[in-house]
């Protein structure tokens, strides 16, 4: 009878010992999925916030190159007006002004490119990441210009972007493209100050109805506004005083009554801005309502004629 009952004690303690070694044991599971679930969390909280920090760089980088182009355009007018000589390669010169803040073989930075090329601004964002405790390392691959249609000129830069967190938990890398439209409306045209002798300064001011009339044409020329023509340059064909046509061209009409008070001296040719100063005119017209209404020396050529739609205004 003893012996059953210390044999059935045994069984009791084995069991007993078996329940709290499995409690123990399914305790520290939970313990462990527990602080995995929450060291998880924490790395993806970390990652969420990297990534969020990386879309909001990009757009960063977009501004940056807004704003390094339309500084540099501001550059490039004030260098050609200062040296009153055109551009050799506008998009080139462009292209350098926006990556260094040089224009040529010139060493000095212009002033206002001073801490806003895209290569300076690699580091404002750099150091925008080390405010957040996110490690940031920018690094400028390339950039291109090109006018992208006649009242915008467009910039794409490319860069190597890495981010990491202080404990070094999340690392992510990407390569970012960067894009943005830097509208010529409001900026300088070159080719006044230069064909002028900086003695009449004109800026980009769109037309925005449809020259289809003599009214029309006569507001479109005493508000000195520009209107698309694939016939006419570009504004980086300006800044290169080259006047052949281009799809993304821009044309204005020339204000000789301005030239002749400012003892210019005024040619025989088209109003038509880019067909004066590069000499090319065709068949000329005077316009009524127009050359007989206070402008007595606007003409205009046969192929703006048929464009406006004044063929039965011509005398």
């Amino acid at each position: 009878m003893k012996k059953a009952l210390i044999k059935r004690k045994g069984i009791f303690f084995t069991i007993s010992s078996l329940f709290f070694a499995l409690l123990l044991i399914t305790l520290s599971s939970v313990f462990v999925q527990y602080r995995l679930s929450e060291q998880m969390n924490v790395v993806k909280a970390r990652v969420n916030s990297m990534d969020t920090f990386l879309s909001s760089l990009e757009e960063d980088l977009e501004r940056a190159s807004y704003i390094s182009g339309y500084r540099g355009l501001v550059a490039l007018n004030n260098f050609i007006t200062s040296n009153g000589t055109y551009l050799d390669d506008a998009a080139t010169e462009f292209k350098q002004i926006v990556v260094n803040g040089t224009i040529g073989n010139e060493a000095e930075m212009e002033a206002l490119m001073i801490n806003q090329t895209l290569i300076s601004w690699t580091s404002k964002a750099q150091n925008i990441g080390s405010r957040i405790g996110i490690n940031t390392e920018v690094k400028f691959l390339s950039a291109s210009v090109s006018q992208s249609d006649p009242w915008h000129i467009r910039i794409d830069a490319s860069y190597n972007v890495t981010v990491w967190d202080n404990r070094n938990t999340a690392v992510m890398k990407k390569t970012v493209s960067a894009s943005s439209f830097v509208p010529v409306d409001n900026l300088e045209d070159p080719v006044y100050r230069i064909e002028t002798l900086a003695k009449v300064s004109r800026r980009i001011s769109i037309y925005n109805y449809t020259v289809n009339s003599s009214s029309k044409l006569k507001e479109h020329l005493e508000l000195g506004t520009y209107i698309a023509n694939p016939d006419a340059p570009s504004y980086l064909m300006r800044m290169e005083g080259s006047f052949g046509s281009s799809p993304y061209g821009i044309e204005t009409m020339v204000d000789k009554n301005e030239l002749e008070s400012l003892g210019l001296g005024v040619l025989n040719r088209t109003n038509v801005d880019y067909m004066y100063w590069g000499g090319s005119s065709g068949g000329l017209s005077k316009i009524s309502g127009i050359t007989d209404s206070g402008h007595p020396f606007f003409q205009l050529d046969d192929a703006h004629v048929a464009l406006f739609n004044v063929s039965g205004d011509v005398y």
